[in-house]
């Protein structure tokens, strides 16, 4: 009888110690899903940047198609203006410099997405490999608890 009483307190005891361990997972499961959430508001935010810079880079486009058809316009001014040709070369250049800027820019934010899409990825998997532990602690309670 006191060794039943035993055994009895022993398997109080280790249930209690799988109620607790259940208990911390599903902590840390909602936290992952915090992060989870957090990561995908930073990658909408990103987004949102990407957005703007492409916005950006449209803007800069017609900036660039606009000094194109100022160039055709001088082109018959061009004995006489040859002076201001070497300027207007500058500012192409200078709208190429910032163009190749912004689409620097642009490329570190696809791999900023690409990246954070990855730790999001990541982090699903370990919130599944946490719910699949969760549920197999829960399935060894449950036998535990049939014995």
């Amino acid at each position: 009888v006191e060794r039943d009483a035993v055994a009895g307190e022993a398997v109080v005891a280790e249930r209690d110690a799988l109620v607790g361990k259940v208990t911390s997972l599903a902590g840390e499961r909602e936290a992952l899903r915090a992060q989870v959430s957090e990561v995908a508001g930073e990658r909408d935010a990103l987004n949102g940047q990407m957005s703007l810079l492409v916005g950006e880079r449209e803007t800069f486009a017609g900036e660039r198609d606009s000094l194109v058809g100022r160039v055709s316009l001088l082109a018959g001014e061009l004995k006489s203006l040859l002076g201001k040709v070497a300027d207007l070369e500058e500012i192409r250049d200078a709208v190429a410099r910032e163009r190749d800027a912004v689409a620097g820019e642009r490329d570190g934010l696809l791999g900023k997405v690409s990246s954070l899409a990855g730790e999001r990825d990541a982090l699903l998997g370990k919130v599944a490999d946490l719910e699949k532990a969760r549920d197999d602690i829960a399935g060894e309670r449950d036998a535990i608890s049939l014995e």
